[in-house]
């Protein structure tokens, strides 16, 4: 093994020998440039995409008091849109907002339930059906990550967008049953959180419209 890298290394320095100094400087230089590319990339790579907890502006009052309940945790969070946004990384941004609606944070401001992109070339009607099917999807993932939810079924009506008064009622209603864990009960603290994050997901859903009973078709 030794003598395989001794020719190895005599090999490497009688070629590094043909080259000339400016030549042996530039590889020198490239080689540099390279790891330091690299090790720049990891780095950048290695950096947590943040993303928005809410959709809407926040009071300096609620950015506060999530700061706080950040910091108690060592999450990681950032401060944007001039005061009025906080971000967290995007990993844990569920948990979060789980973590905080249990504990009726924040009071008004809508949670940032989903993103919609890939739309082109479909109609309105689709586009609708494809933003409550992806929201009804975000939302069921977020409530099964509440402490004694073993699966959700989520059903949202929306309300209809109209430039025509009509008698359809403008305000949204939600229908969720949660299958609850065996030999589980869920607290206050938990069925309120529940209810927080259904209301605040969904664009004009007040807390009356909610519905949320458990497998045994129990009211919480």
């Amino acid at each position: 093994m030794n003598e395989r890298l001794a020719v190895y290394k005599d090999r490497f320095t009688s070629k590094w020998n043909q080259f000339s100094k400016k030549q042996k400087w530039m590889i020198l230089g490239i080689s540099l440039f390279l790891l330091i590319s690299l090790g720049l990339y990891i780095y950048i790579a290695s950096q947590p995409v943040y993303k928005p907890l809410y959709n809407q502006k926040l009071s300096e009052q609620e950015i506060g008091t999530i700061k706080q309940e950040l910091e108690a945790s060592q999450i990681p969070y950032q401060i944007t849109g001039n005061g009025t946004s906080i971000e967290v990384p995007e990993k844990m941004a569920q948990d979060v907002i789980v973590d905080l609606a249990a504990q009726g944070i924040p009071s008004q401001a809508g949670i940032n339930a989903e993103i919609f992109s890939s739309t082109l070339g479909v109609t309105d009607r689709q586009f609708d059906v494809m933003k409550k099917e992806a929201l009804q999807q975000e939302l069921r993932k977020m409530l099964e990550r509440v402490k004694g939810v073993r699966s959700a079924q989520v059903m949202i009506t929306l309300p209809q967008e109209s430039v025509w008064v009509t008698e359809t009622p403008d305000t949204a209603t939600a229908s969720v049953i949660v299958d609850v864990e065996p030999g589980t009960t869920l607290d206050q603290k938990q069925i309120n959180s529940l209810y927080l994050l259904v209301s605040r997901s969904v664009p004009k859903l007040p807390m009356e419209a909610i519905a949320i009973t458990d497998q045994y078709s129990n009211p919480l």
